[in-house]
């Protein structure tokens, strides 16, 4: 499936739950505390139920390899820096450390994709 495909299918905000997700996931486990993170972070950048987003990035999620997901989260992120203003990109910084937080510990996993977050969306 090419990025645009995966756009196609997510959009601008289940490719936003999709990162989250991945956070939560960064670090082997997905714990009941990140997954409320997870929907307390995503439910700050829309007025919907979050759950059509979360079930459409997890569906996508499946269907890809680790590769293919890093690949297109890159190419999201590079997308939101060039659309999103400079508060809301602050604002999924935010969010990515607080749901990295969520169990008490930062990983190297969550770390790393903490810094390609930044390397995007830092202004």
């Amino acid at each position: 499936m090419t990025n645009q495909e995966i756009f196609d299918k997510l959009g601008e905000m289940g490719t936003l739950m999709l990162l989250f997700l991945e956070m939560a996931a960064a670090d082997g486990e997905f714990t009941d505390e990140e997954i409320g993170t997870v929907l307390e972070s995503a439910s700050c950048f829309t007025d919907q139920k979050v759950d059509r987003f979360v079930q459409s990035a997890l569906e996508v999620a499946k269907t890809l390899s680790f590769e293919e997901r890093v690949a297109y989260l890159g190419a999201g992120l590079a997308y939101f820096a060039g659309k999103f203003p400079a508060d809301m990109k602050k604002g999924i910084l935010v969010e990515l450390a607080r749901i990295a937080k969520a169990d008490g510990a930062i990983h190297d996993n969550e770390s790393a994709l903490f810094k390609m977050a930044a390397s995007h969306l830092a202004a």
